[in-house]
């Protein structure tokens, strides 16, 4: 060993082999790379490295390594604050995950709440839509910077909206009356309270028009629900010199009876009702 020549050569195979490394020395830095190249160690580098069983499977170990031998499936992900990139962007902050021999890159995001779109759901028969339509059963559904809305089946309306028999549509509802606004379909009539109602029985014609039986034809008639019944309104007025009776064999009464013969008869603009006398 004290042969000049000698020495040389062991410093040249140590040089070349990386042989003489000690794995004891610069431990933090010594790496599996580093170990690959040590043909022939001294000790169990793995074992003094704690490299078995930490999920990577290590095939220069001196003995087999547990990682080898159990089946690896599972997927690298990264987590909710990032998302995967092929590459780093130079302004990023990027970390590496590892898992089951698959390496990703995960890129972290600024504002991580806003930048990811959430999965939003609507309730059953509702469908997402950007904005609510006019007139429809809709309702917000947001999640963090995410903003859509559920909106209902669409349905096509045409109706328009009309006050009942015994009320008047008015432009505009006088003060202390009765008078209410009905809507439908998005569109709205004021509905005041018909005076004429006040004794249903006996429905009349507007002024400038008068009762009769049934229109004739071609004739300035119109038939009018008043209170609830249809009526015959005819343009013009007439004069009775006497007031209307029910023929003879009939009594004027105010509601017929069904169980009983009663007649409706219009004259001089008034309804009767007439029903037959029973002897």
């Amino acid at each position: 060993m004290n042969n000049p020549m000698t020495r040389i050569a062991i410093m040249t195979a140590c040089l070349t082999l990386s042989a003489c490394i000690s794995p004891a020395e610069n431990a933090e830095e010594f790496t599996k790379e580093d170990a690959k190249k040590i043909v022939d160690p001294d000790q169990d580098l793995c074992a003094v490295h704690s490299w078995y069983g930490d999920g990577v499977c290590d095939t220069f170990c001196e003995n087999a390594d547990s990682d080898c031998t159990v089946e690896c499936a599972a997927v690298p992900v990264c987590d909710s604050s990032s998302y995967e990139v092929e590459a780093c962007s130079p302004s990023g902050t990027c970390e590496e995950v590892m898992l089951c021999g698959t390496t990703i890159v995960c890129e972290q995001e600024e504002d991580p709440e806003c930048f990811f779109t959430p999965v939003l759901d609507c309730d059953e028969g509702y469908e997402l839509v950007e904005v609510c339509a006019t007139d429809t059963d809709c309702y917000e559904a947001s999640q963090g910077c995410a903003q859509m809305f559920c909106q209902g089946p669409l349905i096509q309306c045409d109706a328009i909206p009309v006050c009942p028999d015994d009320y008047l549509e008015v432009d505009l509802c006088p003060t202390d009356t009765d008078c209410y606004e009905e809507t439908l379909c998005g569109r709205a009539v004021s509905c005041m309270k018909d005076a004429r109602c006040e004794q249903p029985a006996q429905p009349m014609c507007p002024a400038d028009r008068y009762l009769i039986q049934t229109c004739p034809t071609d004739s300035d008639c119109t038939e009018e629900v008043i209170c609830g019944i249809t009526v015959s309104c005819m343009e013009g007025s007439i004069d009775c010199l006497n007031p209307p009776e029910c023929p003879v064999g009939t009594t004027s009464v105010s509601v017929c009876d069904s169980a009983r013969p009663c007649n409706e008869v219009i004259d001089c603009g008034i309804r009767l009702y007439c029903e037959d006398n029973i002897i």
